[in-house]
Parts: structure tokens; sequence; C-alpha cells
């Protein structure tokens, strides 16, 4: 109850800076502009600060939390607080200047390699499958093992940003997913979800986005708390993890596969994500509500088969069933 009092304290300062949108957005230039991009579905400028205003309570709930809670090392908590500014840092650059696919993958792994390997938990050194049975030891592959698939879910999760509610919504939903599995309840993980719910009424609004530097910092948080509690307190399994991001990931390896065949850098952004091709026939909401239930439906059938074959199954069919229909829409 505290650490729920505690968050809600801390969440305050992420509707204060989204009440002084405006103002602070002009001030210091916080605009996504969609002359920048072809694939915006914006038409005119829209503050981006929506990142700034969840990160600064995050860092907030980050600092007690390592006076007062011990769910997390206090390692942890400070390579959190680091990687926290430089995640936010490289997404707020790409803002503003739209860095190149290269440069954001060299500034990633820079950041991962230099801070990572300090904290033990923070690397992926085996694969325990509970539904299918399988144990695998990563060796001498671990650090290069955890940096790819941390950066296969940096991108997934770009791929999903780009439609009001979208990503934060998919943030909450993972938040709340990894407390569930892991019982565990800390003060960064309650504040984030809070002050993305905050968030998600201006976003609605359209009044707001999280801009990429918002979505880089939650999404390396999210990566390095699965990572962590699942080395640490060993309570859920890969199989589990795999489902939760199984249609982000099904959507980037696709993308991926269909610009290598077209010769573009599979980084590369294009209107061709799965909310884009539904927005092309559907409303805003009908999009939003689709893709939102189809991320929950993997874990939704694990939970009621106790079956990853047939959970996977099923999810990956509907996924290319939906593809293939709204492709032939077109």
């Amino acid at each position: 109850m505290i650490t729920l009092i505690l968050a809600l304290f801390i969440s305050t300062f992420t509707l204060i800076i989204l009440f002084q949108i405006k103002k602070i957005s002009k001030r210091y230039g916080f605009y996504d502009n969609p002359a920048k991009g072809q694939n915006k579905i914006h038409k005119h400028p829209i503050s981006n600060i929506g990142g700034l205003s969840c990160l600064i309570p995050f860092l907030i709930a980050v600092i007690i939390s390592y006076f007062i809670e011990d769910i997390f090392s206090k390692k942890f908590l400070i390579i959190t607080f680091i990687t926290a500014l430089c995640f936010y840092s490289l997404g707020r650059l790409d803002d503003i200047k739209n860095l190149t696919p290269n440069r954001k993958f060299l500034s990633f792994c820079l950041i991962f390699l230099f801070f990572f390997p300090l904290e033990g938990n923070l690397i992926i050194s085996d694969l325990h499958f509970k539904y299918i049975g399988l144990f695998v030891d990563l060796g001498n592959y671990s650090i290069f093992f955890t940096l790819f698939c941390i950066f296969l879910f940096y991108n997934a999760s770009n791929f999903i940003d780009g439609l009001n509610g979208l990503y934060a919504s998919t943030a909450v939903y993972w938040l709340l997913f990894l407390s569930i599995i892991s019982g565990q309840l800390t003060l960064p993980i309650i504040t984030l979800i809070i002050s993305l719910l905050i968030f998600l009424f201006f976003n609605f609004k359209n009044k707001v986005f999280i801009g990429n530097s918002g979505n880089s910092f939650i999404t390396c948080f999210l990566a390095s708390s699965y990572i962590y509690f699942y080395n640490k307190y060993g309570n859920f399994y890969c199989d589990e993890i795999f489902l939760a991001f199984l249609i982000p990931g099904l959507d980037t390896v696709r993308l991926s596969i269909e610009r290598l065949i077209k010769k573009k850098s599979p980084f590369a952004g294009d209107n061709q994500h799965l909310h884009h091709l539904i927005l092309k026939n559907f409303n805003k909401n009908i999009a939003y509500f689709s893709v939102m239930i189809l991320i929950l439906i993997p874990i939704l059938l694990l939970l009621l088969s106790e079956n990853f074959y047939l959970a996977f199954t099923l999810s990956t069919l509907l996924y290319f069933t939906i593809l293939i229909y709204l492709k032939k829409l077109r």
C-alpha cells in the first residue's frame, strides 16, 4: 500500500508536465513534425514530450527504490538510472536529427556493452522452457544473445509505436504481466505504469506522443527487468515471455524479411506495420483494439490450454490470416 501511495505521488510529475504541454514544448522544441517522415499518420506537429513526462517520475522512483526496497539490487538500480538517461538521450537525438539505423544500432550496442555486463543478472545465461521441456546453457554466447534479444525487442517496440495509445497500452500490459508472473511489485514499475496511464489520457486526445525518447528508455527498462527477474527469481519461463512478445515479434521479423527482399535496411521506417495496414481500411479505434487483442491472445490461449504449441500455432495463424486479408483489401 505504501508503495502504491508513493507511486501515485511521484506520478503527479507526469500530470504537471502534461498540463504544461504547449508551454514546455514550444520553449524546448518538443514536437514531432510529420514532414520528417513518410510513415507519419498525423498531419500537423504534435508534442512528443510524453517520454520526458514519464522519465522524470521514473528516475525519482528509481532513486527512492534504491533506499527503501530490496527487490532490485542496488547495482541494477544504478545501471537503470544511468542507462535510462542514455537511452532517453539517444531517442531524443533521434526525434530531433532522425538518426540513421546504423548510428542508432552502434549507439545502442555501446550503451549495452558498457553497462549491462556490470550486473550479472542482466545477462541471459540460460534458456529454461517450461511447456516445451527444454533447457539451453548459452555459455560464452550469453552477452551476444542478450544484446540480440534486447535489440530485437527494441525494434519490435518501435514497430508498434505509430498509433495513439498502442505502444503505451502494450507497455502497461508487459509491465503488469511481468509483475504478475514474477510476483514482484516494485516502485519503479508501479510508477511507470501510472505515468503511462496518465500519458494515455492525453495521447488518446492526440495532444502528445511518447516519442522515440520515451519508447527507448521504457523498452530497455522493460527488457532489463524481465531479464533481471528471470535470472534472480526463476519463477517464470522463456516460453511465457516468448508468447507475451509474440505478435510484435512476428511483425518485426515479417517486416525485416520484406525489407531485405526489397534490398532495404531492415531497420528503416515505413507504413507497412500491422496497424498501418489496418488503418488503410478501417478507423483508428478498430486498428487499436484489433492489435491490442491480437497481442493479448497468445497468453490467453496459453492460460486456457496450458499448451505452448497450441497457443503459438493458433496465434501465428491468426496473425498471418489477418495480414493476408488486409493485403487483399488494398
